[in-house]
């Protein structure tokens, strides 16, 4: 290698090392020189064992990865070990489910009992070194902001659905969930029968838009038949994946990683929920489990145990993680009871009573409060250090907000086709809680759908969710350097998605006076790619409303519109000409004419219903034609010039259209028809006509 590259290669090796890559600059050492110590057939069969948790991590955690391994004695110890993730509503029978997994034979639970956060049990399938963890999760929904910590590509998911409900909207809520931290992941949907209704589910529908691989239906509690066929393809289906079959971990590591699971489980003494960081350092150096803290991110990456370096003082290790979610719902309840949307830390007195001090002691209480403000569930207030959780807050904005008029204000917009993630507004309010702006008694504007921000200098911010929709309203001296730091905060939620990401819309502004009204009916929202995309290309956006080009190059500059901050990431783009049906566009133009006609002649208006009558033989006459030229020759100006009569208030064109009933709809369809076709053509395009003209 250094007689190819020269000093150039020392370079390369230091470079390696000084970002944290020591295994890869020795890999790379090893691989090129004369004596490779690893033939590629082993390189690749490590890519194949790395667990995929790893992978995400970048270059470096897998060189540390695969560094531990080779220290630990060098093959290292598969682990044999799937997570299945059970979702689902409060009382559709995922606790069931789990049970049954484990042992068809067991007991179901009672009516009253439910999951208050995740519980975790073990599959240890019989004959096989394989076993699953299951993880059974609360339906509750303030627990699901905290799902996204526990769920993974690397899972396979049950969605169990209430057979006695029609409610499909609750089904697609669960599977955009799964799908929005799971990736690609697959998914088994059992609908649990609980009398004899059977929901009239869209199962091949689902199937085409989510990883679905199987559907049951059964009542979990007397169909044997069906649940042990659900068990065998479960088993067979994580039998035959190598996400789970081949993956390794160090075998020193593994030791440590089976030890803690025993003291979880209690196998050898009381059974512990966590450790103290003290207790696992010596665990590690007992078992010769080198540089414990890679160690602890390792674990708690692949979901075994859980370790929060980030919240100060942690001196802690969660091997529950039942523990978090009780201890999370617990705080969260409490304040719902109390009709309260914040707490002080002295209040987890309050919270972890006498019914719950064993569990969670006064010296775990920072902990927790922490860790509420690391799941971005909540924040502190600046001053009082009260903690404050958006999610419930009041769900009524407050009667009076800041006006934001088009022509002085940058106007955003999120929409998405799905249900957006819960809690998405919230962590943006978390994420922004010091520029919150505040009311005459100094309380935050804020509400659990929306806040106003201002960063102190006069600029000001109103961002609001509104169904599957998320607007940001901006205006003042530094509207779009705020803009361009609340804008950073949503992609950054929304990149995190694995699922299809939301649009990101600009409102674009016309030249010269409109009517209000007008604007108003008729605004113009682009997408991101769109307006960078015609920009970079000088391609004018052509306006229906007002027949008039936008050239968007100031709209790129308002917004300050990027490769960099499109939502779908730092992907170029480059304007491109769809592909035009003229014959499509011409037989749709053709029918509105035709419908148009018919209203004119019937209404007694014979002379303008026999002016339309031609206009649609000259479409006839050039239905055939492919060439644009062609087609600009035949039609020439007669649309033009009909829509410019139609447009004069004292015709009797104008006023006839406007007396039939749906005359304007009618019309303004046709003036979209006809601009597909004129664009086309490279002819004049018109204004969409009777603007602000509801007809009859």
């Amino acid at each position: 290698s250094r007689t190819w590259y020269g000093p150039a290669w020392d370079r390369f090796i230091q470079v390696l090392e000084a970002a944290g890559g020591h295994y890869w600059a020795r890999f790379h050492e090893r691989f090129f020189s004369a004596e490779a110590s690893i033939p590629v057939e082993e390189a690749l069969q490590r890519i194949l064992e790395t667990p995929k948790e790893i992978m995400a991590q970048g270059a470096a955690a897998v060189g540390h990865h695969w560094e531990r391994i080779e220290t630990q004695g060098g093959k290292g110890k598969h682990l044999n070990e799937a997570r299945l993730l059970i979702l689902g509503d409060k009382g559709a029978g995922k606790t069931t489910l789990a049970r049954k997994l484990v042992d068809p034979e067991a007991e179901l639970p009672e009516e009253k009992e439910s999951t208050t956060g995740v519980d975790t049990s073990l599959w240890d399938f019989e004959g096989d070194e394989l076993r699953v963890r299951i993880w059974d999760f609360a339906g509750h929904a303030v627990t699901h902001a905290v799902h996204r910590f526990f769920l993974s590509e690397r899972c396979l998911y049950v969605l169990v659905y209430d057979g006695r409900t029609d409610n499909t909207q609750r089904l697609y809520y669960w599977l955009d969930h799964m799908k929005n931290y799971g990736g690609d992941s697959e998914a088994i949907l059992v609908v649990n029968l609980k009398d004899p209704h059977r929901p009239d589910l869209p199962i091949y529908s689902l199937q085409e838009q989510y990883n679905l691989r199987a559907v049951y239906w059964l009542n979990l509690g007397k169909d044997t038949d069906t649940l042990e066929t659900l068990r065998t393809d479960i088993h067979a289906y994580i039998k035959d994946h190598p996400a789970w079959s081949k993956q390794v971990i160090g075998s020193a590591d593994y030791q440590v990683k089976a030890r803690l699971e025993e003291i979880f489980e209690g196998t050898a003494g009381q059974p512990k929920e966590h450790l103290a960081m003290e207790d696992f350092r010596d665990l590690a150096a007992e078992y010769k489990a080198e540089e414990p803290e890679e160690l602890l991110q390792a674990l708690h990456a692949l979901g075994i145990s859980f370790w929060y370096p980030k919240i100060e003082g942690c001196d802690t290790l969660i091997l529950n993680p039942d523990w978090i979610t009780d201890g999370v719902y617990a705080i969260v309840n409490w304040l719902a009871n109390q009709s309260k949307h914040g707490l002080k830390l002295t209040d987890l007195k309050k919270v972890f009573n006498k019914n719950h001090f064993d569990r969670y002691p006064e010296s775990k209480h920072r902990f927790l409060f922490d860790l509420v403000k690391s799941y971005e569930l909540g924040f502190q207030r600046v001053g009082d250090k009260y903690l404050v959780i958006p999610h419930l807050l009041r769900e009524d904005r407050p009667k009076v907000l800041p006006e934001f008029p088009m022509g002085e204000s940058l106007l955003v917009r999120y929409q998405a086709e799905f249900a957006l993630p819960p809690h998405t507004l919230s962590r943006f309010i978390v994420r922004h809680h010091r520029v919150l702006a505040k009311e005459a008694d100094g309380s935050p504007i804020i509400w659990r759908y929306g806040a106003v921000l201002t960063n102190g200098e006069g600029t000001e911010a109103l961002v609001r969710q509104i169904d599957r929709r998320i607007d940001i309203s901006v205006k003042g001296p530094d509207a779009v350097s705020f803009l361009e730091v609340l804008r950073k905060t949503l992609n950054d939620l929304f990149k995190q998605l694995q699922s299809q990401k939301p649009d990101l819309l600009y409102r674009v502004k016309r030249f010269g006076e409109l009517p209000e009204e007008v604007e108003e009916r008729n605004p113009i929202w682009m997408k991101d790619r769109q307006v960078l995309g015609y920009a970079q290309n000088n391609q004018p956006y052509f306006d229906e409303v007002t027949g008039q080009p936008i050239p968007l190059q100031q709209t790129v500059q308002h917004f300050n519109v990027t490769n960099g901050n499109l939502i779908a990431g730092n992907t170029d783009f480059r304007y491109q000409q769809q592909t035009f049906n003229f014959q499509d566009c011409n037989i749709s133009l053709q029918g509105d004419l035709t419908e148009l006609t018919d209203k004119l002649t019937k209404s007694g208006a014979a002379e303008e219903a026999e002016d339309l009558k031609e206009l649609q033989e000259t479409l006839e006459a050039a239905e055939t034609l492919q060439d644009p030229k062609q087609v600009r020759k035949k039609l020439g100006s007669r649309f033009e010039r009909w829509f410019q009569e139609l447009e004069e208030e004292e015709s009797t064109l104008n006023q006839t259209v406007k007396k039939v009933r749906k005359g304007v709809e009618v019309a303004q369809r046709m003036a979209k028809g006809y601009n597909d076709i004129a664009q086309w053509a490279g002819l004049p395009q018109v204004p969409t006509p009777l603007l602000g003209k509801a007809g009859k």
